[in-house]
């Protein structure tokens, strides 16, 4: 799995095999020291909204590129919920801060960001609840 944002729309055909999905925040909640995440399967993903792409197992070591059509860039990041909770992308290299969440280099964990983390181009990351959670999971 990946998180991305980008500047142009998503749509699964787009992908680098054909069991690859894209993904949405939908909500979370908070159970004991458990912060749940509910991720929502779409078709398409329209420019500047961050998403996972959860990759199939025959694409998730291939190399893949994505044809755009310039014409349908999006210069503005669209960010869910006001601020609270939810998956907030960049389009330039960003100092996130602490309390955050983006993926492991190899999309299998969540990890926490420090006050000095960055979050890169094209990437997305988790705000989530404040609260005494110490376990992050993503579910459907």
């Amino acid at each position: 799995m990946i998180s991305v944002c980008l500047p142009f729309g998503l749509e699964p055909s787009m992908l680098p095999g054909s069991g690859c999905k894209l993904m949405i925040y939908n909500s979370c909640t908070v159970e004991g020291n458990t912060t749940k995440v509910k991720l929502e399967e779409v078709k398409t993903v329209p420019a500047g909204v961050p998403c996972f792409i959860q990759l199939d197992a025959e694409s998730e070591n291939k190399d893949w590129t994505i044809e755009v059509n310039t014409s349908v860039l999006k210069s503005t990041v669209v960010n869910p919920d006001g601020g609270k909770a939810g998956i907030y992308g960049t389009f330039s290299t960003v100092t996130t801060g602490e309390g955050r969440y983006k993926l492991n280099a190899d999309g299998t964990a969540l990890l926490k960001t420090t006050s000095s983390s960055h979050c890169y181009p094209y990437r997305a990351y988790l705000v989530l609840p404040a609260g005494g959670s110490t376990k992050v999971s993503i579910g459907e």
